[in-house]
């Protein structure tokens, strides 16, 4: 059984705003998605309340994605945006899961969540294991 993702939206764009929201409106696997525009008040959102999935622009005002990135590392799956293609490999290298170029289409979007989902699952899995057969890692 799949579980819905919490996903946050951040660009300084309203018009990328209003697209990417649309595209998660009308997803089924996505649970109440929420977008700002500042991401200085998107960041204390999500330290606040949490959330699974973050897609941000990388080129802001106030916070840039790549502070955003910085900030959320270990506490959500990241995807960056951008126009400027050659960003994808400086998402990569900051960690993100993934990197959408804009402009994107609903199935690049579709894929991004895809892959979210499913390292969602492979991540509750593994703790679920680790839990239920009382294995300890250790690094």
């Amino acid at each position: 059984m799949k579980t819905k993702l919490d996903l946050v939206i951040v660009d300084d764009s309203p018009l990328w705003c209003n697209i990417a929201m649309r595209m998660a409106n009308d997803h089924q696997e996505l649970s109440q998605p929420i977008s700002f525009t500042n991401p200085a008040i998107a960041l204390e959102h999500i330290k606040l309340f949490g959330t699974d999935l973050v897609i941000t622009d990388i080129e802001m005002p106030i916070l840039s994605g790549i502070q955003l990135i910085s900030e959320l590392k270990s506490s959500a799956m990241l995807v960056a945006s951008s126009t400027i293609h050659d960003f994808s490999q400086k998402a990569n290298n900051l960690g993100c899961l993934g990197f959408l170029p804009k402009p994107y289409t609903v199935e690049m979007f579709e894929k991004i969540i895809q892959i979210a989902l499913m390292e969602k699952h492979l991540l509750s899995n593994f703790h679920d294991s680790i839990r239920n057969n009382g294995n300890f890692l250790c690094a």
